[in-house]
């Protein structure tokens, strides 16, 4: 809390005045007189990661299909996180809520865009989302050393 005695001489006898004359009125200071710097200040919030929501080949591949299906539904981007166990988490990096299938009909897809390397546990988190949510079309995509995209479905 900043005091009162530790501010700019000048700025002090200038709330002292508001402060006096407002007393002398009516013993109630309105908000407005009081200087921010006076006001307690709320507590800090929370902040969220500020990396960027894709890496280069997710960026690559959203940029080809938002160009190739314009009027198709829009894709989200890490939009909605599956719950696949207790405790136990999975978040697409594309999702869409109605997409439309090879000659079948639209259904909610998510896309998995990987590069040559995959981590630790996002494969097996994918074949589990698959089995858990049947409903969704699973779709892992990937980037060959040709430069050619290659699109699997992820079976239940």
């Amino acid at each position: 809390m900043l005091k009162l005695s530790t501010l700019d001489p000048k700025l002090r006898e200038r709330i002292q005045h508001q402060i006096d004359q407002e007393d002398s009125m009516n013993n109630a200071v309105p908000i407005q007189a009081i200087p921010s710097i006076l006001l307690p200040t709320p507590p800090k919030r929370l902040r969220q990661t500020n990396k960027p929501l894709m890496n280069k080949l997710e960026a690559e591949f959203y940029g080809r299909i938002k160009d190739a299906y314009p009027n198709y539904p829009p894709i989200r981007i890490q939009a909605k996180t599956y719950r696949l166990a207790n405790g136990l988490r999975y978040t697409p990096d594309f999702t869409a809520s109605s997409w439309p299938g090879d000659g079948g009909p639209a259904q909610e897809t998510a896309w998995e865009v990987k590069g040559p390397w995959i981590d630790g546990d996002s494969f097996p988190k994918l074949k589990m989302a698959a089995s858990v949510w049947p409903e969704v079309r699973w779709l892992l995509v990937w980037k060959d050393s040709t430069g050619q995209w290659n699109e699997q479905r992820i079976l239940p």
